[in-house]
């Protein structure tokens, strides 16, 4: 009896090694965590889309989780001492305002010993914000008409009659998913010269405030917008010259940034069938002349505009 105790402590031994070196051992892995920021910022909203850090939240088996901060420019980050198995990783991407502007999620196998590959792409917050449209004109009946790319070309979105205020202007408002649309206004007054249509973006949880001025006909109109959208990128009118006598021709150049556009022309608010990039314009009434244009990139969604004035003298 005596000689088996040792016999059985060495076989006791052999079993513990054993045991700890086969599949079924506790082991751990890792994961490395890339993030790609890919939210579009074409047209900058009131609410930055630049990222100060991203939020790294991740839960694995038997109920393991992390969470880490890390800065914008180190998009790349490991995890070790993980638990193999299944795990869930989530990254949002927030502004300096500490606002969430965009998040992804992947779900990933961590192998024991092994670092595993988390790739995210960060993309835009999907939600609605909100523009409101204050319009100053003469007599009533008008319409703010919103437009969006559906199926590769412009359609109206969604519209709405504008409601007289108690300072004699009109307003409407809309709560509209986060995107690129263009602003209109129709009017039942024939004689009431409208604003060119504008584009504008939607961020989810925004708010754009904007302001327009219509006038009769035979006085022309002004257009005041107060949007506070950054444009970029930025459509630039040059017009050459910018003076001319009436019967004159005045030649209008639009340059964009970034892309490949299609192009809208408007003169003194009326429609110009004329798609390219270049506008020849000729005038029978001396004053100030206003001429605009949209330009549209269907590749990306982008939708800008702008405008300038032209003057047109008495001849000698």
């Amino acid at each position: 009896m005596k000689k088996l105790i040792p016999v059985l402590c060495i076989i006791l031994i052999l079993f513990t090694a054993i045991s700890c070196n086969s599949d079924n051992a506790p082991s751990v892995g890792g994961i490395k965590i890339s993030i790609n920021d890919g939210i579009s910022r074409g047209i900058e909203p009131n609410i930055s889309l630049d990222a100060a850090e991203y939020v790294v939240r991740g839960s694995g088996p038997n109920g393991q989780e992390f969470n880490v901060n890390i800065s914008s420019s180190k998009a790349t980050y490991t995890k070790t001492d993980l638990i193999p198995g299944e795990w869930t990783i989530t990254a949002d991407a927030v502004n300096s305002g500490k606002q969430v502007i965009g998040s992804d999620t992947v779900t990933v196998t961590v192998k024991p010993g092994q670092t595993t590959e988390a790739r995210l792409t960060i993309t835009e917050e999907e939600g609605e914000g909100t523009i409101d449209i204050s319009l100053t004109a003469p007599s009533a009946g008008y319409t703010a008409v919103i437009s969006k790319v559906t199926d590769g070309s412009l359609k109206e979105h969604t519209s709405a009659n504008m409601v007289v205020q108690d300072n004699g202007s009109y307003s409407a408002s809309f709560s509209l998913m986060n995107g690129y649309y263009t602003l209109s206004f129709t009017s039942d007054n024939p004689a009431v010269s409208l604003p060119a249509p504008v584009a504008f973006r939607i961020v989810k949880g925004d708010t754009l405030s904007v302001s327009f001025m219509a006038e009769s006909k035979d006085g022309g109109f002004n257009v005041t917008i107060n949007d506070n959208i950054v444009s970029t990128p930025v459509l630039t009118l040059t017009a050459s010259p910018d003076t001319a006598g009436k019967g004159g021709t005045i030649s209008v150049n639009a340059s964009a940034d970034e892309g490949t556009y299609a192009y809208q022309w408007y003169v003194d608010g009326r429609y110009i069938d004329n798609l390219s990039s270049s506008l020849q314009v000729s005038f029978t009434e001396a004053g100030n002349h206003e001429v605009s244009c949209i330009a549209a990139d269907s590749s990306t969604g982008i939708w800008i505009s702008a405008k300038t004035t032209v003057t047109v003298k008495e001849e000698d």
